[in-house]
């Protein structure tokens, strides 16, 4: 049995955004499935009971802004507003807005106000994680970010003696640049961590070669599907086919803003092609997990054939999934993220066995993972481009020529099961 500690910004059932914490949760839960002792630290990022379906069969520690130790609590409903208490909040919000501006020059998070939020946190929770360190020897301490400003805490966990390894999830300074003082931190945070484990080998092979890291202490971990939870889903017949089978449909599933454009994803082209597209044709689009929904919003993409949904259970995307014709994943940022980044959500679509329509910028990793696998089409990211790839699957469509897979004859789709990924993460610990 080994004994594991981890230390992560997010975790059920404390956070409200499932997606930043799968990889650790699939870990934990697999490693827990072993018969080893898995602690987890966190932050309490949320006072709603978040956990869904899922089980959470090992220990969980989160810790407030405060340093208390906080049990999850149901979100209290009717809270009076006090427009004193507001006054004075926002004001301390703009003044640290400006101080969150310069920590990130050290840190570099996607978003500024992370690094100065998560320092605050460890430096306040520091007494908390040494105690738990002393409590309980640990075989390996793994620390994931983003946010990497977490990184610093090797320091501490390199104290105790332990097998320390650093999880990148996202790659840390490799294309957003303009901060050296950060790439400082990085490299002394690599040299100190025992392993640094990455999601993919283009992040492994540009930060070896960016801080001449010897290779053996690297590995790739990469993300995957749960084949638990897809079989569980299958064998309790929550996955059943509709009945529609005369619509063509088309759905995004995964987070995604709206109003505020996500960063990594916008559906704009996506939906402003589909609108011509859609023109005598008997289909549908679904837009899945608007993490910023209204209500008006609904009313006007219905007006124009797309539904909108909020975020659902993983169980009921998987359902979406499996029922679409077509599933849209989008990377759509004009840098050099599509290089270093997959999106875990792609891996649940190839085990859904629906056709896949990758959206992004030519060479990005998710387009090398469709074709080489021959999961479905790629296209750039303009309406033009969109609309001719979307009638040529209505094509294939029409002509029952669609590609649709028995996800359990996918060829090697094993390999990108969470479970065998995270058997080779467990021989690290």
């Amino acid at each position: 049995m080994k004994k594991v500690l981890i230390i992560t910004w997010d975790m059920m059932p404390f956070t409200k955004v499932w997606g930043n914490c799968q990889r650790m949760y699939f870990l934990a839960d697999y490693l827990s499935d072993m018969g080893d002792c898995v602690d987890v630290i966190c932050a309490y990022n949320s006072k709603d009971v978040n956990g869904g379906n899922c089980e959470i069969p090992f220990n969980v520690l989160a810790f407030d802004f405060y340093g208390r130790h906080r049990k999850p609590a149901r979100k209290e409903n009717n809270i009076k507003k006090n427009p004193k208490k507001d006054m004075i909040r926002n004001l301390l919000i703009l003044i640290a807005d400006v101080f969150a501006r310069l920590v990130n020059m050290f840190y570099n998070e996607s978003n500024y106000r992370n690094s100065l939020k998560v320092l605050l946190w460890t430096l306040q929770n520091r007494k908390n994680i040494r105690n738990q360190l002393e409590e309980k020897t640990y075989d390996s301490i793994i620390i994931s970010g983003p946010p990497h400003t977490l990184f610093r805490e090797v320091n501490l966990a390199r104290r105790y003696g332990t097998n320390v390894i650093l999880d990148y999830r996202d790659p840390w300074n490799l294309w957003r640049k303009k901060y050296p003082l950060s790439c400082v931190i990085e490299k002394s945070v690599i040299k100190q961590a025992d392993k640094i484990v990455f999601t993919n080998d283009n992040v492994r092979l540009d930060t070896i070669a960016k801080y001449k890291i010897d290779p053996s202490k690297t590995e790739v971990i990469a993300n995957g599907y749960s084949k638990k939870m897809w079989n569980s889903a299958f064998e309790q017949g929550k996955l059943e086919k509709s009945s529609e089978s005369d619509i063509f449909k088309i759905a995004y599933v995964g987070g995604i803003g709206i109003n505020n454009r996500a960063e990594y994803r916008d559906c704009t082209n996506l939906v402003l092609a589909y609108k011509k597209f859609k023109s005598n044709k008997n289909c549908r689009l679904k837009i899945i997990g608007v993490t910023d929904i209204k209500e008006r919003d609904i009313e006007l993409y219905h007006a124009d054939g797309i539904e909108l949904r909020g975020q659902i259970t993983e169980i009921e995307s998987f359902k979406e999934m499996v029922n679409a014709d077509v599933l849209v994943i989008l990377h759509t940022p004009k840098d050099d993220s599509g290089k270093y980044i997959v999106s875990a959500k792609l891996y649940d679509y190839m085990a859904s066995g629906s056709c896949i329509l990758s959206i992004g910028n030519k060479g990005d990793l998710h387009q090398e993972l469709v074709e080489d696998n021959r999961l479905g089409v790629f296209s750039v990211n303009s309406q033009k481009e969109i609309m001719n790839k979307l009638d040529f699957l209505y094509g294939l469509w029409k002509e029952d020529k669609l590609l649709k897979r028995d996800s359990n004859n996918i060829t090697n789709l094993e390999l990108f099961s969470r479970e065998n990924q995270y058997a080779n993460y467990r021989k690290l610990l």
